[in-house]
């Protein structure tokens, strides 16, 4: 089993405002509080990331599938984020940060980019720019 320390716990944003949190309790695993639907099991063991995209599913559905181009390298610029957050909610990118400013790099097809790019809304942050190179 995974350990998490107590303390870990994300607000999640939509349009700006927070609508729910996600929470390691002991014993229970990751819990997503909604209004109106209280604590709810989201992941019992799932590493932060993950979490964090079972979280994005249950709030705003299951991404949309449709054809996947190949993995190629992304760069992807973000605001907003908390510093110690960023290398915990995205371990399969490298990460730089300068300022707010936090550059998440690596090799993504469309559905990995997708979660990354969820998973920085979710954490109420913003993609100031995206850049590609050809397949990996």
């Amino acid at each position: 089993m995974n350990s998490h320390p107590a303390s870990s716990a994300y607000r999640l944003y939509a349009d700006g405002a927070v609508v729910s949190y996600l929470q390691w309790r002991s014993g229970a695993g990751w819990q997503l509080w909604r209004r109106g639907h209280g604590w709810r099991p989201v992941d019992e063991d799932a590493q932060p990331a993950h979490a964090l995209d079972a979280a994005a599913d249950a709030l705003l559905g299951p991404p949309e599938a449709g054809p996947v181009r190949p993995a190629r390298r992304c760069e992807l610029h973000v605001r907003g984020l908390a510093a110690d957050v960023v290398p915990v909610a995205f371990p399969e990118t490298i990460t730089v940060r300068t300022g707010d400013v936090s550059i998440l790099s690596g090799d993504f097809d469309d559905r990995g980019l997708n979660r990354i790019v969820r998973r920085v809304a979710l954490l109420g942050g913003g993609v100031l720019a995206l850049f590609e190179e050809g397949p990996s």
